[in-house]
C-alpha cells in the first residue's frame, strides 16, 4: 500500500482555478480520511471509524469516519425536500468543473478502483475514463433533453382530439444506494440526472467503495454545486431508516442485491416513500452459424469475465447453434485453459478475486445445484473463485434463470 500525504497540485487549469483553492489534502491509501462525507455542502463524518478493506489482500484500503446522529438528522432534515437551486447554465457549468476536477484525480481513482475492486486494471481504466466521458458529453446532451416546460402536443384520439404536456414534478430529494461493482460512473450518472430534473441528490456510497467516494466528495465540493448534492458514508439500514423517519418528500433509488429489494420496497410504501429497484441480472447470448468462431469465443470470454463477471451487463450464458456448438465448445475450452486467474489484481491477471468471501460461496453453490453435465474450473479459495465454464445447466435452475455475480459462463446448444 501507498503511505505518506497525497498534496492537491493543479498543473495547466488556468481556467479552474476555484477548483484549485477548494481542493483539500487527499490522505494516502491506508490512512485515516476524517471527515471525507459532504452533507448539502459541509465536510463532515464524526461518526464511528469503519475500515474499508481490499478485497485482494484484505489490508487497509482507507479508514474513514461514519456519520454521528447530528450529521444523520441535517441529511435528512424535511428544508432538504425543496427543489434544487442548480439552474441549466448552472449545471452546464458544474460539469465543466466537475470534470476537470476528476480529470486531475484521474490516476488516483483509477488505483483506488483496483483497490477496492480487484478488477483488471484494463476495468478500472475504463471505468473512470468512461465517467469523465459521460461528464464531459452531458452538457450538450443536457440541451437536447428539452427539460425546459414543453407546449402541449396534439394527437387524434378516434374522432376526438387530444393532447398531452410533459410536465415536470421533482421528488425533491433522490437518496441513491450506490452499489460498489461500478460506484464512479452509476454514482456521477445519478448525480447529474437527479440535478438536471431539479432534485436535490444524496449519494449513499457503499463502504468499500470509502476512497472513491471520498475524492468524488472532493470534487464536487471543489466544482462548487451548493447545496445540491451529499455524498456520505453510513450503513445502509441506518440511512433507510433516518429516510423513512423524515417527512421530506423522497425518491429511493436503489442498486444492488435483488434479495433486499421486496423489503426496500414494503418498507418505502409504508413510510410514504418512492422507491426505484435496480437488482442485479445477467445478460445471454445466441451464437447463431455464419459468425467467425474465433472472434464468437472471444467476445464471449471477454464478456463473461470482465470486471470479474460482476456487473449486470456481465454475459451469464450463450445458446450455440447446435450445428457451432461442438467446435465452439472445443475452442471454449481450450481457451478458458490458459486464462490467468489468481488472488490479486497484477496486469496479467484476467480474473481476480470476488468482493468478499460470502460472494464466491454463493457463487460456487449456485454453479454445483445447476444440473450442470460438466464444469470447467470454479475452484474456490477464500475470496477466490476460479473461473467456471458450465456445460448444458438444466434450464430451470438459478443459473440460467437469475444468474450470478461472479466468473462463471455456462454453455448449451440450442434447439
Amino acid at each position: 500500500m501507498v503511505a505518506g500525504i497525497f498534496n492537491m497540485k493543479f498543473h495547466g487549469l488556468r481556467d479552474n482555478m476555484e477548483i484549485q483553492r477548494r481542493f483539500t489534502t487527499i490522505p494516502a491509501i491506508a490512512n485515516v480520511w476524517r471527515r471525507s462525507s459532504l452533507v448539502w455542502g459541509e465536510r463532515s463524518g464524526d461518526g464511528v471509524l469503519v475500515d474499508a478493506l481490499s478485497p485482494i489482500d484484505g489490508t487497509i484500503v482507507q479508514t474513514i469516519n461514519t456519520l454521528d446522529e447530528k450529521e444523520l438528522r441535517r441529511l435528512v432534515e424535511p428544508t432538504i425536500g425543496g427543489p434544487s437551486t442548480v439552474s441549466a447554465n448552472g449545471l452546464r457549468g458544474f460539469c465543466n468543473r466537475l470534470y476537470y476536477a476528476l480529470a486531475y484525480l484521474r490516476e488516483p481513482l483509477i488505483e483506488a478502483a483496483r483497490w477496492e475492486t480487484a478488477f483488471h486494471p484494463a476495468d478500472c481504466v475504463e471505468m473512470v475514463d468512461g465517467t469523465l466521458k459521460f461528464i464531459k458529453e452531458y452538457s450538450d446532451e443536457y440541451e437536447k433533453m428539452g427539460l425546459e416546460p414543453q407546449p402541449p402536443m396534439a394527437y387524434c384520439d378516434g374522432i376526438e382530439g387530444r393532447s398531452i404536456q410533459l410536465v415536470s414534478v421533482p421528488w425533491g430529494t433522490v437518496a441513491v444506494i450506490v452499489p460498489q461493482n461500478a460506484f464512479l460512473f452509476l454514482a456521477v450518472t445519478c448525480l447529474l440526472n437527479g440535478i438536471a430534473t431539479g432534485n436535490r441528490v444524496i449519494l449513499r456510497a457503499p463502504l468499500q467503495s470509502a476512497r472513491s467516494a471520498g475524492m468524488l466528495a472532493e470534487a464536487v465540493a471543489a466544482a462548487h454545486c451548493g447545496d445540491a448534492v451529499s455524498i456520505v458514508h453510513v450503513s445502509a439500514k441506518i440511512f433507510t431508516a433516518a429516510l423513512y423517519q423524515s417527512s421530506a418528500p423522497c425518491l429511493i433509488h436503489y442498486m444492488g442485491s435483488s434479495r433486499h429489494a421486496p423489503n426496500l420496497i414494503s418498507e418505502a410504501f409504508a413510510h410514504g416513500k418512492g422507491c426505484l429497484i435496480d437488482g442485479e441480472g445477467n445478460g445471454w447470448m445466441w451464437i447463431d452459424r455464419g459468425v467467425d468462431l474465433d472472434r464468437a469465443v472471444t467476445t464471449l470470454i471477454g464478456s463473461a469475465l470482465r470486471y470479474n463477471g460482476q456487473t449486470c451487463t456481465s454475459t451469464n450464458g450463450a445458446w450455440i447453434h447446435p450445428d457451432l456448438y461442438p467446435p465452439m465448445r472445443d475452442l471454449l475450452f481450450a481457451r478458458w485453459e490458459q486464462l490467468t486467474s489468481g488472488g490479486s489484481s497484477g496486469a496479467r491477471m484476467e480474473v481476480g478475486p470476488l468482493f468478499d468471501e460470502a460472494q464466491a460461496v454463493w457463487c460456487q453453490e449456485r454453479i454445483h445445484a445447476s444440473g450442470a453435465i460438466s464444469v470447467r474450473g470454479g475452484e474456490r479459495h477464500r475470496n477466490f473463485l476460479a473461473p467456471a465454464l458450465v456445460e448444458a445447466p438444466s434450464l430451470n435452475s438459478d443459473l440460467v434463470r437469475e444468474g450470478v455475480f461472479g466468473p462463471v459462463l455456462w454453455i448449451t446448444p440450442g434447439a
